[in-house]
């Protein structure tokens, strides 16, 4: 009171109160500003929650749709998988099929090619039966052969020129007239006052007309001579083992034969001697 009075009493009534309104007026301006400042904060405190409030809201909505995306991409992730397995397995199930297969193959062919080697073998144990049998039985017939002969073995070459000097010599006469002719000349080979072989038989000189012109050569053997000499080579005789000569006595220039030798028969023209 004293120093408002003094105040007053220094500045004067008027001044005084114009004093005091200022004052006042700036108090109010002061709390407006404050009142201000205050509602300003708190609209940015609301503003504030608010964005919070939509902020949290996006957050959790992205935080579904992330949890979404990661349960589709787990499902995406599970069927992936799960594909695979069963691709996996479908390639395991066919590559294992393929090798059953392929072993299954292997083993047919190896069981195939088993049988034909076996095969093989069966045929060449047949076949060298066969030959061991066809050998034993020609040894048997070349024994029987060399017994009728004399021991004598005929070779193929002297097979064919007997058959050829039948052919010249009896061709035209009949089948026991060519197997006699056959007799005469092994009888002659297993004789010691002739050649030992059928060749030096056939050529002596002075013995077999076609052989010492050639005529022999050009023979060509019909398959009834063929047997003819076969079957006298076997041990088939018309004549005796001591018959040496024979010729046709119709046409025969010489006659010593017929007249120095015993005549054991006629068979077709010609006639045989010891």
């Amino acid at each position: 009171m004293s120093y408002s009075f003094k105040y007053r009493t220094k500045c004067g009534g008027d001044t005084f109160k114009k004093r005091m309104l200022k004052n006042i007026a700036g108090v109010n301006s002061i709390l407006f500003g404050v009142g201000l400042f205050l509602t300003l904060g708190f609209c940015a405190s609301a503003v504030t929650k608010g964005y919070n409030r939509n902020g949290i809201f996006v957050l959790v909505k992205e935080k579904k749709e992330v949890s979404l995306l990661e349960n589709m991409e787990k499902d995406e992730l599970e069927q992936y998988n799960l594909a695979s397995v069963m691709l996996f397995t479908q390639l395991v199930e066919e590559n294992s099929t393929i090798a059953i297969n392929e072993l299954a193959n292997e083993k047919r062919e190896q069981r195939i090619r088993e049988e034909e080697k076996k095969r093989a073998a069966e045929e060449a144990r047949r076949k060298k039966l066969e030959e061991k049998k066809r050998k034993e039985q020609q040894q048997k017939t070349q024994k029987a052969e060399a017994t009728s002969r004399g021991g004598y073995s005929v070779s193929k070459s002297e097979l064919d020129l007997l058959e050829k000097i039948v052919m010249a010599e009896a061709g035209a006469e009949p089948y026991e007239g060519k197997i006699a002719v056959v007799n005469v000349i092994m009888n002659r080979v297993a004789h010691k006052s002739y050649p030992n072989t059928i060749k030096g038989v056939v050529f002596q000189k002075g013995q077999f007309t076609p052989a010492r012109n050639g005529r022999v050569w050009k023979m060509k053997p019909t398959a009834e001579v063929k047997k003819a000499v076969k079957e006298a080579l076997n041990g088939k005789r018309v004549v005796g083992k001591d018959v040496l000569y024979f010729l046709n006595p119709d046409i025969a220039k010489d006659q010593t034969i017929p007249r120095t030798k015993k005549f054991v028969k006629r068979i077709g023209g010609h006639a045989f001697y010891k």
